[in-house]
């Protein structure tokens, strides 16, 4: 799948690192043969356009309830309901990641890259 990297969480003493199997959607940022991340919680209006950023994509994945999703940030949405939306794309993605990520399903801003 070449629209999503799905990743989970490591098993490590290190809060706030994930284990990313290799899909190849951010690459060349993330490698394609897999990469540890490094993330942050952070309020979710700071987050800005170019942040690579981790979110929940709700449905059974892997075991999991949901999957998480490592992609960088094109553009903040601001609707007049006064609510805020990420428009999301994996760097070597030829189009966007469908739909918004909305502050419910964020997990982060990522801090680190530890390509194999």
């Amino acid at each position: 799948m070449k629209h999503l990297i799905a990743i989970f969480l490591a098993s490590t003493a290190f809060a706030g690192t994930f284990a990313i199997l290799p899909t190849g959607s951010m690459h060349p940022a993330i490698s394609a043969k897999g990469a540890l991340v490094s993330y942050e919680p952070c309020a979710f209006a700071q987050v800005k356009a170019g942040d690579i950023i981790l979110f929940k994509r709700p449905g059974f994945s892997h075991g999991f309830a949901f999957s998480v999703v490592c992609h960088r940030v094109v553009k903040v949405v601001k609707f007049a309901s006064g609510d805020t939306a990420l428009v999301t794309k994996g760097d070597n993605n030829s189009s966007k990641y469908p739909g918004y990520v909305c502050a419910e399903d964020f997990v982060g801003v990522v801090t680190s890259i530890r390509n194999n």
